[in-house]
């Protein structure tokens, strides 16, 4: 039982060391005026998801955890909505929607590709939905994550 407990320890460190160095490199990035919407879509095409996850988080000021929900949640809505509220144009979320196309985190090679209609409903889902209705989603998940933590701190 110890054994597994120190595993899943080391991998939760492991986990926070990548995503501190993504976050410096995105630090980095935002000092320089380079982080937008092209350079989230560079991280992609690079591999480096933890960089996109918190450039995403950065460019819409959530934090990482719901970044990370958003980014793996499966129909890839959500990730419509958060390119959506800050405004990307439709072939870069496009891009980020087929490089992200089957990612669910793990790390496995196996990619699970969308269909062509799938492709075409998530294309027109993200012309549809307003602008302003993508940014009052993303003030809820904000308010949500604020009010969770509240009540943790509470407990």
């Amino acid at each position: 039982m110890a054994e597994a407990g120190s595993g899943i320890v080391r991998a939760a460190e492991l986990e926070e060391e990548k995503l501190s160095r993504a976050e410096r490199t995105v630090r980095r990035r935002v000092r320089l005026g380079q982080l937008n919407q092209d350079a989230l879509v560079q991280y992609l095409r690079r591999g480096q998801v933890a960089e996109f996850i918190a450039g995403l988080a950065y460019l819409t000021e959530i934090d990482i955890d719901t970044a990370r929900r958003i980014v793996f949640s499966p129909g890839q809505e959500a990730i419509a909505v958060a390119c959506r509220a800050k405004g990307f144009d439709l072939s870069t979320f496009s891009t980020i929607a087929l490089l992200l196309d089957g990612d669910n985190g793990s790390g496995t090679a196996e990619r699970q590709l969308r269909r062509p209609e799938e492709v075409a409903d998530l294309l027109a889902l993200y012309g549809r939905v307003p602008v302003e209705t993508a940014q009052r989603a993303m003030r809820f998940w904000r308010v949500r994550k604020q009010s969770k933590d509240g009540s943790a701190a509470a407990a």
